[in-house]
């Protein structure tokens, strides 16, 4: 009887441009029954390129981001790659990325895949166009769904009902943005051309524009508007809900920039002499007549739900809207003195000053009422928000939060923790580490959630 030959001892190696390398074993299976009766390996046939990756990034140390160079397809075989024993294959360590829409995150990392985690009506459920979700450039997040652009050029859309089908494939193939209000979208291909698609009546038929001349796009709550490359303004959409801009279309003459108040009816423009205009709801921000005398010299614009606060170029803030959201800054007026950035729940707003401290302002059970962190809000480099929590990071990259705690106001397991990423949803936020984990917290609906530790590992 013909004894069965000895286990082989084959080895893949994978090295970093570092000069660092991992040896994986490679073929512990025999089969004498190979195509055409030669005898081959089972597990070169069996083992995917996704599998030697997942392998090698383990005995490398590397958390995430780990990319075979020269290998796009990852579903091949060992065989079929034709790694053999004493193969090389190099691959690089890409930086792994956080993007949230309103309801789900998603990670990547530039020439890998992606893993989603939230709502599933908002891109938290990604599994139908997974396998689609190879080679990644870039993911846009646009309301409460994700578009993914590859390599190839093409692009991948998943999450709100519609988002998938958008008319204008060219404009797929070269997406530079994505937008979306409630029942509508807008995409911008990387020349400038608008296509939309939804409601007509929200925002999914536009006004007739000639040529590549999209320089801005912003949405509300059911309509959208767009800086063009002249400086004027088109808005369309909802007319009750900011899509018509007839009354001050005059004023819309050399705008800067747009800022559209989060899930509302108002859009307020920035021009370049640093004057502001604003149209819509009167209530919730498009009326900016009572303080447009102090509106001068205006550096940027950030909007809460149904308010607006404007940073001008001495350091203070002035804000119009809804009182109760924080359209009123008098209570801390006397402290938005050198502010650098301003950032907004949906209720309220917070200011970074040049000495790194932070001002909080509007309703205080959704991040306007800081005090009971107030002494641990030193140095702060960057805020970010859920819809009613704030989250604040150190120059060392701790965390403080403050807000509803069920939806991001409590941050309680990051200590010790230092943090180089931050993405925020409505009620959720996501961290990436510096030792390459990643922590969720806030509500599980929205993103908050630890299940997702699992699906990680295979990035």
């Amino acid at each position: 009887m013909e004894a069965e030959p000895a286990e082989p001892r084959w080895t893949i190696h994978v090295a970093l441009p570092s000069g660092r390398s991992a040896p994986v074993p490679a073929a512990p299976s025999w089969s004498s029954l190979g195509e055409g009766g030669g005898e081959v390996w089972m597990d070169l046939k069996s083992r995917s390129l996704a599998q030697l990756r997942i392998e090698s990034k383990q005995l490398l140390g590397v958390p995430h981001g780990l990319r075979l160079v020269e290998t796009p397809d990852e579903t091949r075989s060992l065989q079929d790659a034709q790694l053999w024993d004493g193969a090389v294959v190099q691959a690089v360590v890409e930086a792994v990325r956080l993007s949230a829409t309103e309801g789900a995150f998603a990670m990547w990392y530039r020439g890998g895949g992606v893993v989603t985690w939230g709502m599933p009506g908002a891109g938290g459920d990604s599994t139908q166009v997974q396998d689609q979700l190879s080679n990644v450039q870039h993911v846009l997040p646009f309301r409460r769904a994700f578009a993914a652009c590859l390599t190839d050029g093409s692009s991948v859309a998943w999450g709100h009902a519609g988002a998938e089908s958008c008319p204008d494939r060219e404009v797929l193939s070269n997406l530079r943005e994505i937008h979306a209000t409630d029942e509508s979208f807008a995409a911008i291909s990387g020349e400038g051309f608008l296509v939309t698609w939804g409601h007509p009546r929200r925002g999914g038929t536009a006004p007739r524009m000639e040529g590549p001349s999209i320089r801005q796009l912003v949405a509300a709550e059911s309509a959208f508007a767009a800086v063009l490359d002249d400086g004027a303004v088109v808005a369309w959409g909802a007319e009750e809900a900011g899509g018509d801009s007839s009354e001050v279309q005059e004023q819309l003459k050399n705008v800067q920039e747009l800022e559209a108040s989060s899930n509302s009816t108002s859009f307020a423009a920035l021009l370049t002499n640093g004057r502001v205009t604003t149209w819509g709801d009167a209530s919730f921000g498009g009326d900016s007549s009572s303080v447009q005398d102090q509106l001068k010299n205006v550096k940027s614009i950030k909007a809460s739900a149904m308010a607006f606060a404007a940073l001008l170029a001495n350091g203070q803030v002035v804000t119009w809207g809804d009182p109760s959201t924080g359209g009123d800054s008098s209570r801390v007026q006397h402290e938005l003195k050198e502010v650098q950035k301003l950032e907004a729940t949906s209720s309220a707003f917070a200011a970074i000053l040049s000495t790194g401290r932070v001002v909080t302002w509007g309703l205080s059970t959704a991040g306007g009422d800081s005090s009971s962190v107030q002494a641990r809000l030193l140095d702060i480099t960057e805020v970010r928000a859920t819809g009613s929590a704030f989250a604040a990071v150190t120059t060392t990259g701790q965390v403080v939060t403050w807000g509803n705690a069920a939806f991001g106001g409590d941050s309680g397991q990051l200590q010790d923790l230092e943090v180089v990423q931050l993405e925020a949803s409505n009620g959720a936020f996501a961290a990436l580490c510096s030792d390459g984990r990643l922590v969720t917290w806030g509500h599980p609906d929205f993103g908050g959630e630890q299940r997702v530790q699992a699906q990680i590992q295979r990035l």
